[in-house]
């Protein structure tokens, strides 16, 4: 039980081992639990005068020992009513009752210690005694040792001191009775001499059997057998274009890029141009970013090969750049030629494809009088080809010699596709909010009055036309002389105009979302207005380290192209293709432990699934709006937002990987990319500490607040960087790690979740880049939390709620397991795996119906709520880690009886809240035998 040497051992007495009697008087319990602990409970009911609780049992002191003799004993309880009254309005709960219940220890029934439970408690509070036995009691006596709690006055019976605060989180009524609650721990009850020292703190017996060595995630990959069949999401689609995504590769697999071959239905090989995205411990490639030329005709699926030797095919049009000799910048895809630079570094752009021409491309921003146009400072290339070439320009926005932000520009062109894809990003980099009028791009092609508007279907209009996405359900089309054409609810984003000898389309992607937005053509004149204000929305106002970014594709055709075309290429614009196939995601091991569900696999789980979401609306996910998309109201009365509360991307990530759904994945590319442009903290005059971090949910209208570690989340996001290749999202994701290290946020933290949030997002940024300087981070966060937590009883105790109790939040116990887990595998922290078996261990005692495998109160140890098995999804995994560590079956048997409960309760957690880590509940569950 104890650390203590075995010389140490031998010359004294451990007590916790034996026999020990119940005796009680009122809602009172003993038993000895499988940590070596004594329990003595009184359930949440009213108590009564000279109720007791007491564990007994005889000792018989050596008769070698010599001088008085001593009694060590480890001591806590669950109860705190030493706290300061609450004010009445506090949405905590507290219930004071000093001089009400004590904890004693008793020699032959005469008490010899005692303390009120009403004493502070914590992890910072004492929790080891001696006291010295009676001096009647000598060698070879022996004695009857009683630990007891008891209550000299009823709960009912008031004292001057007693206090009762109902919060808003209980259910119980002013008139309903006093209940007391609490949960007394005896352990390493040692007899000793007394000259001799005290003995070391002891280990529950489970964590003495953890084991962790030092090993990557990777290897949660399973045996994959290549070639793998990956579906291409937009091939039904029938537009020849480009597949451009993130594809896993197991541990140990892929040494080089040339290795990576992607093949037809009938053997055939595309062209490909590929870049390593992150690697595996042992220098193997994880991650690959793939720029694919698609099959001429739709093919659900293409397969993936790994050769010692891929074939080298070129695109027949290979795209290409070149830095021009005026310090321009060109750019070629074989179908259309991308001319970047203007006169003194202003930003303009000209699409050519022979005489057709969309040019004098330039972004416009105006405040107040100003009209800010982009001047480039600097510039340089992203891809070379062959399939895809891409320059990154940055600069400022400027009108005069007055700046409001800065600006990055990026433009691709795609091997033989006659588009281009302009990605446009702005920052508010001014200390106040931004009251904007004009938020646009303006262009010029030579189409005329005769030329032929599309914007969806067979709708056609005149020379000039005017498409504005008022409100999420609310658009109006008019023609020349403000006439009105059409009215409706959804735009698709997109506007082409043709005549006989050319056609020119431009489209925004998520252009409804993000309304108000509008599309004009007049005579020739195009007009992108990313803002388009509205009589209930005149400006648009970005807050002070606020970013927006907007993706528009711009297509340029030597002649006219049929409305069912335009169609087609706009649904491919919208919707570029992807590769996916959620078994071999998940068997990759590329984004941690996973295994997907489905009718044959895990059936019950996915059946749940299709029926808790079925076709929900988007509405459901997020909301829409310029800066609300992907974001959902916290608390609509006072403008707050969820900020990603409670990792929303890693949850909707994970849904994504399980099913294959790509619905899932619309949901996390509208979550990430309000993440990283409005949650994300860019600039802060007043709080450069912020900066980097992720503003706390409970401000006003998105960034009133500063951060908030637990939702400093970022490995959902980092997992859209991998499915994508969008290095925003990379970049936003470890500039949070970034602030995190620079600010040392969550050190000091006396919540777990503050905790778990800093440890997830510094083990996320050393998973991405393997870089020591976050697993040191890391370190220090983990010795901070160990420093928090009652190590005899594994327990992180917490208020939740209400301010006199105190114990484990099993929920947010979990979040914390979760990272500790990988920070373990990572480091091979031995003491680390310890905190977190005895973090579980602690579950499972203390929060779980005793004697019921897996029947854990996951919400709160507090008494006045209710059981709730709805995080099982969260906590089941973290049990599974334990089982990982130690090989003992007593955590098996929970994790197995966790997922069973949640099947037959058919309660499964919110994709939008603590559903994140389910991929990894299956993975387990599919690893050890269960579930299916």
């Amino acid at each position: 039980m104890s650390e203590s040497t075995a010389e140490e051992r031998g010359k004294r007495l451990d007590l916790v081992a034996g026999d020990w009697d119940f005796a009680g008087v009122g809602h009172f319990e003993g038993w000895v639990d499988r940590r070596a602990l004594l329990v003595v409970r009184h359930g949440w009911e009213a108590s009564q005068r000279d109720g007791y609780g007491a564990l007994s049992r005889q000792v018989e002191v050596p008769a070698h020992w010599q001088g008085p003799v001593r009694l060590h004993f480890y001591m806590s309880d669950d109860y705190d009513g030493s706290q300061e009254q609450l004010e009445t309005d506090s949405w905590l709960g507290q219930i004071n009752l000093p001089g009400h219940r004590f904890k004693q220890v008793l020699i032959d029934q005469e008490v010899v210690w005692e303390r009120d439970v009403a004493d502070a408690e914590g992890g910072e509070q004492q929790n080891r005694f001696a006291v010295e036995l009676p001096g009647h009691i000598g060698p070879g006596d022996r004695f009857g040792l009683t630990f007891r709690l008891v209550d000299r006055l009823g709960s009912q019976e008031r004292l001057a001191g007693d206090f009762r605060h109902i919060g808003s989180t209980e259910d119980i009524e002013a008139e309903s009775p006093w209940k007391f609650a609490t949960h007394l721990y005896v352990g390493d009850v040692v007899l000793a001499p007394a000259a001799m020292a005290a003995p070391a703190p002891g280990v529950p017996p489970g964590m003495a059997a953890v084991q962790v060595e030092k090993r990557s995630v990777g290897d949660d990959g399973q045996a994959v057998d290549f070639p793998v069949a990956l579906v291409w999401e937009g091939w039904e689609q029938g537009v020849t274009g480009i597949i451009r995504c993130g594809i896993p590769l197991p541990p140990g697999r892929v040494q080089r890029v040339d290795q990576v071959v992607l093949r037809r239905a009938n053997g055939r090989p595309l062209a490909l141009q590929i870049a390593p995205m992150n690697y595996w411990p042992d220098g193997s490639l994880r991650w690959v970013e793939v720029d694919a030329v698609a099959p001429d005709e739709g093919e659900q699926q293409l397969w993936l090969d790994v050769a010692d030797e891929g074939p080298a095919i070129a695109p027949e049009q290979p795209a290409s750049v070149q830095v021009e000799a005026n310090g321009g910048w060109g750019l070629n895809s074989g179908a259309v030629a991308v001319q970047v630079g203007g006169a003194g570094g202003e930003l303009t752009v000209a699409i050519i494809q022979g005489a057709a021409r969309l040019e004098q491309i330039q972004g416009l921003l105006e405040v107040g009088e100003q009209v800010f146009r982009p001047l480039v400072e600097t510039g340089h290339i992203l891809a070379r080809g062959p399939v895809r070439a891409e320059i990154e320009l940055c600069g400022q926005l400027v009108a005069g010699a007055d700046s409001l932000g800065r600006f990055v520009a990026r433009l691709a062109v795609f091997a033989g596709q006659p588009y281009a894809r302009l990605t446009w990003r702005i920052f508010n980099d001014r200390p106040q909010t931004l009251e904007i009028e004009r938020f646009e791009l303006v262009g010029q092609s030579p189409l005329g009055e005769t030329a032929q508007t599309h914007w969806g279907g067979d709708r056609v209009g005149g020379g000039t036309v005017r498409l504005h996405q008022i409100e999420a359900e609310r658009y109006v089309v008019r023609g020349p002389g403000e006439q009105m054409v059409q009215e409706g609810t959804a735009l698709p984003g997109w506007l082409a105009a043709s005549d006989s000898q050319q056609t020119a389309m431009v489209l925004v992607r998520h252009f409804r979302p993000q309304f108000p937005k509008a599309l004009e053509l007049d005579r020739g004149r195009w007009r992108i207005a990313l803002f388009a204000g509205t009589d209930g929305q005149p400006q648009y106002r970005p807050s002070e380290g606020e970013a927006k970014r907007h993706e528009i594709w711009l297509g340029l055709w030597p002649q006219q192209l049929e409305p069912d075309r335009l169609q087609q290429v706009a649904l491919a614009w919208d919707r570029p293709g992807r590769l996916f196939d959620a078994a071999y995601f998940s068997a990759s091991g590329g984004l941690g432990p996973a295994a997907f569900h489905s009718a044959d696999q895990f059936p019950q789980y996915h059946r749940l699934v299709q029926t808790q979401y079925g076709e929900l609306e988007d509405s459901r996910f997020h909301a829409y709006g310029l800066r609300h998309w992907g974001d959902l109201p916290y608390n609509r009365g006072l403008q707050q937002w969820r900020n990603g509360y409670y990792d929303v991307q890693q949850g909707l990530a994970s849904a994504y990987l399980m099913s294959g759904e790509s619905r899932w994945f619309d949901h996390l590319e509208a979550a990430v990319r309000h993440i990283i442009d409005i949650d994300i903290c860019h600039a802060s005059q007043a709080h450069p500490e912020w900066v980097g971090s992720i503003h706390g949910y409970d401000g006003a209208d998105h960034t009133g607040n500063g951060p908030w570690p637990p939702t400093q989340r970022n490995r959902g996001t980092l997992a859209y960087w991998r499915l994508t290749g969008d290095i925003d999202a990379r970049d936003a994701a470890l500039a949070v790690a970034e602030s995190a290290l620079r600010t040392g946020r969550g050190l000091g933290a006396t919540s777990v979740r503050n905790h778990a949030g800093m440890l997830y997002c510094l083990t996320a940024a050393y998973d991405e880049t393997g870089e020591a300087r976050f697993l040191q981070g890391a370190q220090r966060l983990v010795e901070d939390a160990l420093g928090r937590i009652d190590r005899r009883r594994g327990c992180y105790a917490e208020v939740h709620g209400n301010l006199s109790y105190r114990g484990n939040v099993p929920w947010m116990v979990a979040q914390l397991a979760e990272p500790l887990y990988y920070y373990c595998r990572e480091s091979g922290s031995q003491e680390g795996a310890r905190a977190l078996v005895g973090l579980v261990e602690s579950i499972l005692t203390e929060n779980t119906t005793r004697g019921v495998p897996g029947d854990v109160h996951g919400y709160s140890h507090n008494p006045h709520y209710a059981k709730n098995g709805g995080y099982h999804a969260l906590i089941a995994p973290a049990v599974f880690y334990a089982y990982e560590l130690t090989g003992d079956a007593f955590y098996l048997q929970h994790g197995r009886a966790m997922f069973a409960q949640m099947m037959r309760d058919g309660q499964i957690e919110n994709v939008l809240n603590c559903a994140w880590n389910t991929p990894a509940l299956l993975y387990f569950l599919q690893r050890y035998g269960a579930g299916n």
